[in-house]
């Protein structure tokens, strides 16, 4: 273990400061830090699983229509057979893009602009399954941002809780300090470790 884990002896005994001890014994507003570091953690695996998920989805999904699609004779065979397939993003792709030229053909217009507007479709469609696909992420940004300054806060009110003690005793011996320190590492700990890995 760490040597921040160690016990510390004193005069009355020893004094232990095993991370299960400290968490145990930490005052009420570490607690609480150490709790939303927790629960970071859970919902930053619970994206990351979902996400895994989402994607191998995608990946088995686009491979199915791309198959589909070179085997393919003409448009109109590959659009029915794929319109129900709604979990490949290179489908919706597909999708947007044929029921655009299907819409322009079916009206006559078919000229420079009306590339313009397949390729806008394409363009919209592409933007909004890379969207799809990268929702919650910014969570995750958030999450790793955030949780060394809220280990910080639990630092920082060890420290403080510290110097209280030495404050109320007089005294500054190792015994009055290594507890609240101890406490305050064990925060810092908990928040530099990435959410995921707690």
């Amino acid at each position: 273990m760490f040597p921040l884990f160690l016990a510390v002896a004193t005069e009355a005994g020893s004094v232990a400061t095993d991370p299960l001890s400290l968490v145990i014994n930490a005052g009420p507003l570490v607690k609480v830090v150490m709790g939303i570091l927790l629960l970071f953690s859970v919902v930053s695996w619970a994206i990351i699983f979902f996400k895994f998920k989402l994607i191998k989805q995608a990946s088995q999904s686009n491979k199915r229509f791309l198959e589909l699609f070179w085997q393919g004779q003409n448009l109109d065979e590959i659009y029915e057979k794929v319109d129900s397939d709604n979990e490949s993003p290179v489908a919706q792709v597909f999708k947007a893009g044929f029921k655009e030229l299907k819409k322009l053909m079916s009206s006559g217009t078919m000229d420079g602009n009306s590339i313009d507007n397949i390729d806008r479709s394409l363009r919209r469609t592409q933007i909004q399954q890379i969207d799809d696909l990268e929702a919650s992420v910014p969570v995750l940004a958030t999450v790793g941002s955030a949780s060394p300054f809220i280990g910080l806060f639990g630092t920082v009110w060890g420290i403080m809780n510290s110097f209280q003690g030495i404050g109320a005793t007089g005294s500054a011996n190792l015994a009055v300090v290594a507890p609240g320190i101890s406490e305050a590492l064990i925060a810092t700990a908990m928040g530099l470790l990435p959410p995921f890995l707690l």
